[in-house]
C-alpha cells in the first residue's frame, strides 16, 4: 500500500512537472503577444504616440522573444514620413538560472534593419522629432509617484552581446532645407553590465565593450550657392572602444575610431563636471577633410596625413586644450591640374595651448613654441581679370571688367609723383595725418613663439599683362619670432631665398600684430634678378623690350603711429633695350634717353626715392607707392660695368661676391659667378685661383660685435642656432629675451652697470634698445678676430669652386687677408687669377 501510495505520488508530480512548463508555454504564446501590443498601444496613447508590433514568436522555455516589424509614428493622423523608428526585428535572449537569485542575464539583444528618422519642420517653433518625443516620455514619468533619488536599482543586469545590423539613419531638416542619409550601419557591444569591477550595482554602475562598424560614410554638406555639390566621404569608418561608470570614478571610456587608413585613439574620463581625454591622431588623412572648403573649384590631394597627440580639458570655467600636430606630404591640386596649389614635406605645430574660458568677459589665448615649415610649395596665379588663384577659389566668379589702357594706367599710377631737382630723388608728397582713435583691445590672444621656414619656393604668374609673367621664388629660409597681439608686443622677421634662379632676396625688420597696420620696420632686398623677366611689365607699361640687365632693389618702409616712410633704393646693371613694342597704345618711358643722361662712368646709376602716406587713409595703397618708385626705376635704367675679374676671365655680367658684413655665409647671387670661374679653370689647365679673404674694419667690427650679442643674447635664452643658419634678431619685447639681455649684460658689461640702468631707466623698450647697444659696444673687435673673419669668406668661396669640381683643388689656394671698402651690396671678396707652371 504504501508503495502505491508513493508511485501515484510520483506520478502526480510529473504530471505536474510536464503540464505546468506545457500551461505556462500555451499561456505565453496565446496571451502574451496580446498584452504586449495593448501595453504597448497603451503607453502609446499616453504620450500621443502610435506604437505597432507585427508578428510575436515567443520560446518561454528557452527565454526567447522576437518582435517582427517595430514602428514607432506620432499618432494615426500624421503622415508615413512622420515615423520615427522603423525596425525589421528585435530579438531577446534571456538565461533563466541567474533569475533565480535576483539578476537579469541577457544572453544576446539583435536588432536588425533599424530605420531611424530624425525630423524638423520648417517652421521657426518647429522641433526636432525625438525632442518632441522625449519631452512625452519625461512629462509622462513626472505623473508617476515620486522616488528616492538615493535609490538606486539593485538588480544586476548583464547583456552578453547586443548588435545592430542594417541600420540606416536619416536626418531631415525643414529648416535648413537639407536632407542626409547614412547606413548601412552595424554596432557590437559586449560585457555590457550595471555592475562595476568594485562591485557597485545600478545607480551610475555601468561599463560595457563596443564595436561599431559604419562601412562607407558619405554626409553630404550643406549647399553653397554656385558651389559644387560637396560631401565628406570616407571608404571606411570603424570604431572599438570601451566605456566604464560608477559611482567613484565616474565616467570612462575608450574610443579607438578607424577613418580610411587613419586612426584616432582616444581616452576619457568625467568625473563631476570635469572632463579630461587623451586624443592620438596617426595616419589620417587630408583628402576626405578638403571638401569642407566652401570652393567654386574642386579641391583634390594626392598626399597628405596628419599626426598629433593633444590632450583636452573641460570645466565649468573652460576648455584647454594642449599638444603637437604635424601634417605632413601636403598636396593639394585644382581638380584636373597637373601642379600643387600648395604643398609642403611637413609642418609641424609644437606645445600649443588653446584656452576657451565659458565667461563671456574673460579671453580666450593660443600659444605656441614653435611652428614648423619644411619644403612649402605654393603656385600664386594671377588671371586675366585681376584676380588671385586663391580668391576666385572662394570668390564667385565675377564678370569681366573694362580693362583701362595702359597710358590709362600710368597716368593713374604716376598722379602723386613729383620731380625735386633731378630724376634720382623723387618725394610722394605726404597725405594730411589723419586722427586715430586707439586700437580696440583684442578679447582673443595669441602667442607664437616662433614660426620657421625651411627651404620654399613659391611660382608666381600674372596673366593679366601679355605676355605672361613667369619667376620662380626658391631656397626660402627664415623665421617669424614673438608673433603676438598683446600691446606693445612684436614679432622680428628674418628671411632668405632665392628668385628668377640667379637673384637672391632678402627680409629682415619687426612687426606689430596687435594692430598690421602701425609700428612697423621691414627691409627689403632683392639681388641680382635678371631684367629680362621683367619683359611683360616693361612692354605693357613702358613699350620697350629688355634683352639683358640685372637690378638690385633695397626696400624699408616704417610704419610709426599711421605713418608710412618708404625708402627704395634701386640700382640696373648692364640693361640693354630691345625692340619697341609695335602699335604700342601708352605713354612710352624715355627709357634710351634716360639710360644716356644717368648711367656714370662704370654704367651705373643709383635711384633713391622716399615715399610717404598715412596708413589709415581710405586710398591709402603700399602697391600703388611701389608701381611709382618701379616706374622711376624703368625710366633709370643702366647698364653694369665691367669687373676686373670678368675683363681677365672674358665674361660679362660678372660682378665682385660681396659678403654680408659681420658674416661669412655665402650669398645666394654668388652661385653664378663662382659657377663661371669653375668652368673657366676646368678648360685651362694652367691657370690658377688665389682667393683673398677681405674685410672692413670700420662696417665688418660693428657687426660682428652685433653677431656676437645676438647670438649670446637667443642662447641665454634657450633659443640655439646652428652655425650657418641665419642669425635671428633678438626680440627684446619677449620675456624670456628680456631676461637673457640682462644675464649677458652682467656678465659682460658689469652687474654694477646693469644695476644703475635699471634703477635709473624704466622698464621699456628704449631701455632694452639701449642695452642691447651698450652690451654690442662692449664686444671689442680685434684684428685678428677680423682676419679670421675673412678667412672664413675665402674658404666658403672655395668650398662652393670645389663642389662644382674637385679636380681644381690643387689649383685653388687661399692668400693672405686684406681691407677693402664696403660697397652697397657688402664686402667684396677679391680674386686673383694668376698663370700655372
Amino acid at each position: 500500500m504504501p508503495v502505491m501510495h508513493c508511485r501515484k505520488w510520483l506520478a502526480g508530480i510529473g504530471i505536474a512537472a510536464v503540464a505546468i512548463p506545457l500551461l505556462f508555454w500555451v499561456l505565453a504564446k496565446l496571451l502574451l503577444p496580446g498584452l504586449i501590443r495593448d501595453q504597448a498601444q497603451a503607453f502609446g496613447d499616453k504620450i500621443g504616440y502610435r506604437i505597432e508590433i507585427g508578428a510575436i514568436d515567443l520560446a518561454p522555455l528557452l527565454l526567447r522573444v522576437r518582435l517582427n516589424d517595430l514602428r514607432l509614428t506620432p499618432d494615426a493622423r500624421r503622415v508615413q514620413d512622420d515615423t520615427l523608428l522603423k525596425l525589421k526585428q528585435l530579438e531577446v535572449d534571456a538565461r533563466f538560472t541567474p533569475l533565480l537569485i535576483g539578476r537579469v542575464s541577457l544572453e544576446r539583444i539583435a536588432l536588425d534593419e533599424p530605420e531611424v528618422m530624425f525630423s524638423r519642420a520648417p517652421g521657426k517653433d518647429a522641433h526636432w522629432n525625438w525632442l518632441v518625443f522625449s519631452d512625452r516620455v519625461q512629462k509622462f514619468g513626472a505623473e508617476e509617484p515620486p522616488q528616492d533619488p538615493e535609490r538606486h536599482s539593485t538588480i544586476s543586469l548583464a547583456i552578453d552581446e547586443l548588435t545592430i545590423t542594417g541600420a540606416h539613419i536619416a536626418i531631415r531638416d525643414g529648416q535648413q532645407d537639407t536632407a542626409y542619409d547614412f547606413g548601412p550601419l552595424s554596432l557590437h557591444l559586449t560585457e555590457l553590465s550595471n555592475k562595476d569591477d568594485l562591485g557597485h550595482v545600478g545607480g551610475t554602475s555601468l561599463q560595457s565593450k563596443y564595436v561599431v562598424n559604419l562601412g562607407r560614410v558619405q554626409v553630404p554638406l550643406p549647399k553653397v550657392a554656385d558651389v559644387p555639390d560637396r560631401q565628406l566621404t570616407f571608404a571606411r569608418v570603424h570604431a572599438v572602444g570601451q566605456v566604464i561608470e560608477n559611482s567613484q570614478a565616474g565616467l570612462q571610456a575608450v574610443l579607438d575610431l578607424t577613418l580610411d587608413e587613419g586612426t584616432i585613439k582616444s581616452s576619457w574620463q568625467m568625473a563631476g563636471d570635469a572632463l579630461t581625454g587623451k586624443i592620438e591622431i596617426d595616419n589620417l588623412p587630408i583628402r576626405p577633410w578638403l571638401s569642407l572648403a566652401p570652393s567654386y573649384q574642386r579641391l583634390e590631394s594626392q598626399s597628405g596625413i596628419i599626426k598629433g597627440a593633444f590632450g583636452v580639458k573641460q570645466n565649468a570655467d573652460a576648455l584647454m586644450v594642449d599638444g603637437d600636430i604635424q601634417f605632413d606630404q601636403l598636396d593639394i591640386r585644382v581638380s584636373g591640374s597637373n601642379d600643387p596649389l600648395l604643398a609642403w614635406r611637413t609642418t609641424s605645430l609644437s606645445r600649443l595651448q588653446l584656452l576657451l574660458p565659458r565667461a563671456k568677459d574673460k579671453a580666450g589665448s593660443l600659444t605656441m613654441n614653435e611652428i614648423l615649415v619644411d619644403s612649402p610649395k605654393i603656385r600664386f596665379m594671377i588671371d586675366a581679370q585681376h584676380q588671385s588663384n586663391f580668391r576666385s577659389l572662394f570668390s564667385k566668379p565675377q564678370p569681366l571688367p573694362i580693362a583701362n589702357k595702359p597710358d590709362e594706367a600710368s597716368k593713374s599710377a604716376s598722379a602723386d609723383v613729383k620731380a625735386e631737382g633731378s630724376v634720382t630723388k623723387n618725394q610722394i608728397p605726404a597725405t594730411a595725418p589723419a586722427k586715430t582713435a586707439p586700437p580696440a583691445q583684442t578679447e582673443f590672444r595669441y602667442d607664437i613663439r616662433n614660426i620657421r621656414l625651411k627651404n620654399g619656393a613659391m611660382f608666381f604668374g600674372d596673366e593679366s599683362i601679355k605676355p605672361a609673367f613667369r619667376v620662380d621664388v626658391t631656397d626660402l629660409n627664415g623665421s617669424v619670432q614673438g608673433i603676438s597681439n598683446e600691446p606693445g608686443r612684436y614679432a622680428t622677421l628674418v628671411l632668405n631665398g632665392r628668385a628668377a634662379k640667379t637673384g637672391s632676396l632678402r627680409a629682415r625688420g619687426q612687426l606689430a600684430f596687435a594692430d598690421p597696420r602701425l609700428n612697423h620696420d621691414v627691409s627689403l632686398s632683392f639681388k641680382n634678378i635678371p631684367l629680362n623677366t621683367t619683359n611683360p611689365y616693361a612692354m605693357t607699361f613702358a613699350g620697350y623690350r629688355i634683352d639683358d640687365g640685372r637690378i638690385n632693389v633695397e626696400l624699408r618702409y616704417v610704419t610709426k603711429d599711421g605713418q608710412l616712410q618708404g625708402k627704395n633704393h634701386f640700382v640696373i646693371k648692364k640693361i640693354k633695350l630691345g625692340e619697341e613694342v609695335a602699335d604700342y597704345q601708352g605713354t612710352k618711358l624715355p627709357l634710351g634717353l634716360a639710360i644716356a643722361l644717368l648711367e656714370d662712368s662704370d654704367g651705373m646709376i643709383d635711384v633713391n626715392i622716399p615715399v610717404k602716406g598715412n596708413v589709415n587713409e581710405p586710398d591709402f595703397s603700399v602697391g600703388h607707392l611701389v608701381w611709382q618708385a618701379v616706374k622711376t626705376v624703368l625710366a633709370n635704367v643702366v647698364t653694369a660695368p665691367f669687373r676686373a675679374l670678368g675683363t681677365l676671365l672674358g665674361i660679362e655680367n660678372m660682378d665682385a661676391i660681396a659678403f654680408v658684413p659681420g658674416e661669412s655665409a655665402l650669398p645666394p647671387d654668388g652661385d653664378e659667378q663662382l659657377s663661371k670661374i669653375a668652368e673657366y679653370l676646368a678648360k685651362r689647365p694652367k691657370s690658377k685661383l688665389v682667393i683673398h679673404g677681405t674685410y672692413d674694419a670700420s662696417v665688418d667690427g660693428p657687426e660682428l660685435a652685433r653677431a656676437m650679442a645676438d647670438r649670446a643674447i637667443l642662447e641665454a635664452s634657450g633659443l640655439k642656432v646652428a652655425d650657418g643658419e641665419l642669425l635671428p634678431i633678438p626680440n627684446l619685447s619677449d620675456p624670456k629675451i628680456k631676461t637673457a639681455l640682462k644675464s649677458v649684460y652682467g656678465s659682460q658689461v658689469g652687474r654694477i652697470k646693469l644695476g644703475q640702468r635699471l634703477l635709473t631707466q624704466p622698464d621699456s623698450a628704449e631701455r632694452d634698445a639701449m642695452l642691447r647697444q651698450e652690451l654690442i659696444q662692449n664686444y671689442k673687435i680685434t684684428d685678428e678676430q677680423l682676419k679670421q673673419l675673412a678667412g672664413q669668406r675665402a674658404e666658403a668661396v672655395k668650398r662652393k669652386l670645389l663642389a662644382g669640381d674637385g679636380k681644381l683643388a690643387d689649383r685653388i689656394s687661399i692668400g693672405d687677408p686684406e681691407t677693402v671698402s664696403a660697397g652697397d651690396a657688402g664686402i667684396p671678396v677679391r680674386v686673383n687669377l694668376e698663370s700655372g707652371t
